[in-house]
């Protein structure tokens, strides 16, 4: 990943996983960005590209090999030696829509009949 410069993000704070905008259907890590949060990232995401939203968060899809956020937060701090704090958000599960049932079929069935003798 190549981020220019030296960037000053708050290192003790991140806002709310809602409010940046990342699919909720994966594992997620997050850190603030700065020089050293960078390459635990990406040591941390393996293959998995590490992205910048809201010019101070970086956050990657976090590989199998991380499944909780324990194991993130070990592995960032392998190369991360900095105090500050880390995000984690567990995939939720895809909301599904409901498919008809029979029941919704038969009622179905019932009011076209109706509508139909009606006529």
């Amino acid at each position: 990943m190549a981020l220019g410069g030296n960037q000053t993000c708050n290192i003790n704070a991140l806002p709310s996983f809602e409010s940046l905008g990342i699919a909720s259907d994966i594992n997620v890590g997050m850190v603030s960005w700065d020089n050293q949060t960078v390459d635990a990232m990406e040591r941390c995401c393996g293959r998995n590209s590490v992205n910048l939203v809201h010019d101070c968060v970086l956050w990657c899809e976090v590989p199998d090999n991380l499944p909780d956020s324990t194991s993130f937060n070990i592995c960032l701090r392998r190369t991360w030696n900095e105090s500050g704090i880390f995000g984690y958000h567990k995939a939720s599960a895809a909301t599904s829509v409901p498919g008809p049932s029979f029941a919704g079929l038969g009622v179905l069935v019932l009011v076209v009949g109706y509508l139909c003798h009606a006529i």
